[in-house]
């Protein structure tokens, strides 16, 4: 959710504020339509931004989708460029920009069949299935019965991936090894967990109170032979292919290049990343310049500190002693806590609006830490009956620095993605 569904939801979000107060009925038209279908595409996301009407299903990813993805979104862009521009009002008007310009890429993308890579140690199955069980709502019977729905369904999405995977590798479109190497373990950390204790089987503290004590009681039962049935050998299945079949197809060299229209893609990407016409040398040669300079000031807090070595070994002093980091998760997620409590007073002082959502704090659980980032944000739903939540990984302390963290928080959390995420929510 990071990423490409935080990008994707502010444009819907900046659209459906548009729409709201369109003076062109075809607009507003054109935003809802487009907003119905992509919660319908993707019942997950639907659910995660507290839309629970597709709560028993889960995203067909099978190729045939995607295909007829890629035609909805041609179709909603010829509806767009049918609409005078000159007869909307400037904010209209940038929204339909917008709204364009993510319809464009989405259409234009489609050529590189990104697809067939479906999985890597940050996405896919073994990452946002088992994170549904946080946004589902399980208040009323209906509910948890269309969670039991969607555990069922857990296996035909697997085979859709899987499907994909196969034909990627027919075709040379696979990932760099190193990404399923370290998806592997986290496949394999679902498929031997007991139904009873299985991270999408803890429903017993969610089950609404006006639920009656039978009614828990067979729901408990039926989540547990759901995943003892579908959703455990599901991911013995996934993770015996990716062991046996797919990790020996994997590519050597980590760049994209090494693919097939590797080289169009890679510019592609950094067009669509980076907003601008830059071709990808003149993007590293900024970066090149921007290492130089950002070293300069590294090279000048080392001499204000009074460290006597070079530059180089006062990064590794920096890495080594044991100063620098925390001795324990408890320890490391107390100080997250002190860098968020602190910034949340300050807000106020340095921003006109803030969100009405609060930003709460996690742990990444610990079937996916070790090969998921230092942290990351999950924005809050629309319907505002929960947080955003800043994610922390608390695995391996030793890499998790402590003159790292105030900069991290204020990217990933407040003001940063929390701010912008929720404040597009809310609006």
């Amino acid at each position: 959710m990071p990423g490409i569904r935080a990008l994707v939801g502010g444009l819907l979000a900046f659209a459906a504020v548009s729409a709201a107060a369109a003076p062109s009925d075809d607009l507003s038209s054109l935003f809802g339509d487009y907003w119905e279908y992509q919660m319908r595409r993707d019942p997950t996301w639907a659910t995660y931004l507290g839309d629970h009407r597709y709560g028993d299903r889960l995203q067909d990813l099978s190729e045939a989708a995607h295909l007829a993805h890629v035609d909805s979104l041609r179709a909603y862009l010829i509806r767009s460029q049918a609409i005078d521009r000159a007869a909307l009002a400037d904010a209209d008007r940038m929204s339909v920009e917008i709204f364009d310009r993510g319809l464009e890429r989405g259409v234009e993308g489609a050529r590189f069949r990104g697809y067939l890579v479906p999985m890597s140690q940050q996405s896919g199955p073994h990452i946002g299935f088992p994170q549904i069980i946080e946004s589902h709502p399980f208040d009323t019977v209906e509910f948890c019965d269309a969670y039991i729905a969607r555990l069922r369904a857990f296996p035909e999405q697997v085979d859709q991936i899987m499907a994909n995977m196969r034909k990627g590798m027919a075709e040379g479109i696979v990932p760099y090894r190193v990404s399923i190497e370290r998806a592997i373990p986290q496949v394999r950390a679902l498929m031997l967990q007991h139904a009873s204790e299985h991270v999408v089987a803890d429903v017993g503290d969610r089950l609404g109170d006006a639920i009656e004590p039978a009614e828990k009681d067979r729901i408990i039962i039926a989540v547990e032979l759901a995943v003892d049935e579908q959703v455990i050998p599901a991911y013995g299945k996934l993770a015996d292919f990716l062991q046996k079949d797919y990790l020996p197809a994997c590519r050597d060299v980590p760049g994209i290049n090494a693919l097939p229209q590797g080289e169009e893609w890679y510019a592609f990407e950094v067009s669509r990343y980076t907003t601008t016409d830059l071709e990808p040398q003149e993007v590293h040669e900024i970066g090149l310049r921007e290492i130089e300079r950002i070293l300069g000031e590294m090279n000048q807090i080392r001499e204000e500190v009074g460290f006597t070595g070079d530059l180089l070994e006062f990064f590794a002093h920096l890495r080594e002693s044991p100063i620098f980091y925390h001795d324990s998760p408890e320890a490391l997620l107390e100080e997250y806590r002190e860098i968020l409590d602190t910034m949340d007073r300050r807000l106020p002082e340095l921003f006109g609006t803030l969100p009405k959502a609060s930003c709460d704090l996690k742990e990444i659980e610990a079937y996916r830490a070790a090969a998921a980032p230092a942290a990351y944000y999950y924005g809050p739903p629309d319907d505002g009956s929960r947080p955003g939540y800043f994610y922390v990984n608390t695995y391996d302390l030793p890499s998790r620095p402590r003159y790292t963290m105030a900069a991290l928080a204020y990217h990933e959390a407040v003001p940063g993605h929390h701010l912008q995420i929720a404040l597009q929510r809310e609006m």
